[in-house]
């Protein structure tokens, strides 16, 4: 995570150094500084790279990773303010009194950044692999100790046939009298690490003799979607219950070249001599799909790749991560609004629709500018959205590089020449937008609303 903020911020720099524009304030003072930050960047990058190859203390790394991210994303983040405000102004004087601004700006990051890459390189790691290693012995899952001894036999025919390499569909069937130990039997199987190896989901549900219909779809799709909280399963039918279990026992299809567009325009992929960025994402997906991590999907007749799979275990576990991480937040339709499932400020924001709408998507009043500012990506995905007055929506995260916004059917074609960061946009449009101040720009997807 602090690795992919140090790129950004880096690539912003890179382009003010290089560039020709009039835009920039191309002062001699203004260029010292904005090389004395890319290079501490550099350094810490650097610190980075060595310290995950060699580190064996690996909380310590994740605490002073977390103070790298938090100090680069608020660096970046008044660093692109500033930059905005020069880019967006027309009036001349205006212009230079934002010059200064982003000077001063520059000045505080560049001692904010001195600072914390002096007590980085402070910092010693243990070069013992003692403190984070774990005997095999304290990892050892005992079914003895965690099986009705009673019942130890039944409960490894039961495993014996549920991991048994069939493609056969295979019921079994746990019969007695009650009290018998029937339910926690079948718990216990239904927790063995074995068989949470096996299959990819797994579902409990309760049916008794009298049952109710509507619990056992909500237990069902609790059980599959497990980010799904009870209040929002409480608010759907029973057809939307069994749509969301459906979708939820699919793996995830992912096209492969909208992925690497995004993944390059995030600067997840760093460049290497003589190749193109899409090949070492190309080569990135093929090393997640040896270490089994990515399916391949549908490919071309060449043999490359047009689709990729994700098993949605791991893809709940990439969320979780993320958002423990305020790496990224994904909501989906059932949550309120957008104010209310995003407690937190995360860098990237990915709003999913699972069939129903979003009817009431605002920016919370409590939300300052800074707030919207800490919003970088912005991506829709599923199915069509309707939401009320969708562009001006959009108009308040000022500082996005990552818009997606190509399933609503409205015209952004004046939002997109306001956000001047913009790297990546899919979008549909009424009109050509201008594009004049939107100098890292990499990928544009537009859809004309209008009369052809």
């Amino acid at each position: 995570m602090a690795y992919a903020a140090l790129s950004s911020l880096m690539h912003t720099l890179q382009k003010l150094l290089h560039s020709k524009s009039s835009l920039i304030c191309g002062t001699s003072i203004l260029q010292q500084h904005v090389e004395s930050v890319y290079q501490s960047l550099c350094a810490l990058q650097v610190f980075l790279e060595d310290t995950t190859n060699e580190v064996n203390d690996t909380e310590n790394l994740k605490v002073l990773e977390k103070k790298i991210r938090d100090v680069v994303y608020k660096a970046e983040e008044r660093i692109d303010s500033s930059f905005r405000r020069i880019i967006t102004l027309a009036d001349r004087y205006k212009r230079e009194r934002a010059c200064k601004s982003f000077n001063d700006e520059l000045q505080k990051v560049e001692k904010e950044l001195e600072s914390l890459k002096i007590e980085v390189m402070q910092i010693e790691f243990s070069k013992s692999a003692e403190a984070t290693t774990y005997s095999s012995s304290s990892r050892k899952y005992s079914t003895e100790q965690n099986t009705l001894v009673w019942m130890k036999d039944e409960f490894n025919t039961i495993l014996d046939r549920l991991t048994d390499q069939t493609n056969d569909l295979t019921f079994i069937s746990l019969v007695g009298m009650g009290g018998i130990g029937k339910t926690t039997l079948a718990r216990e199987v239904y927790d063995n690490p074995s068989i949470r190896c096996r299959f990819d989901k797994l579902a409990w549900v309760t049916i008794s003799e009298v049952y109710d219909e509507r619990q056992m779809f909500l237990e069902l799709v609790s059980s599959i979607i497990r980010n799904r909280t009870d209040d929002n399963n409480q608010k759907m039918s029973n057809d939307q219950l069994i749509e969301v279990a459906y979708r939820g026992l699919k793996d995830i299809e992912i096209i492969v070249s909208k992925l690497i567009r995004l993944w390059i325009a995030e600067l997840f992929v760093k460049g290497r001599s003589n190749k193109r960025l899409e090949v070492v994402a190309e080569e990135y997906l093929d090393e997640l799909i040896d270490r089994s991590l990515i399916l391949a999907g549908t490919r071309k007749p060449d043999g490359r790749m047009i689709t990729c799979k994700i098993h949605e275990p791991l893809r709940q576990l990439c969320i979780r991560e993320g958002q423990f991480e305020n790496f990224m937040h994904v909501l989906n339709d059932n949550d309120c609004s957008f104010s209310e499932g995003i407690h937190i400020y995360p860098r990237r924001v990915m709003l999913l629709s699972l069939g129903t709408h979003w009817n009431h998507l605002y920016v919370p009043r409590h939300w300052s500018g800074n707030t919207t500012n800490t919003i970088y990506s912005l991506i829709f995905t599923g199915n069509s959205f309707q939401v009320y007055r969708m562009p001006q929506f959009v108009s308040h995260f000022k500082l996005l590089k990552v818009l997606d916004v190509f399933s609503i059917n409205s015209n952004f074609s004046w939002v997109i020449s306001k956000l001047v960061h913009l790297r990546y946009v899919a979008a549909n449009i009424d009109g050509a937008p201008s594009l004049a101040k939107l100098l890292n720009l990499q990928t544009l997807i537009l859809r004309n609303l209008g009369p052809k």
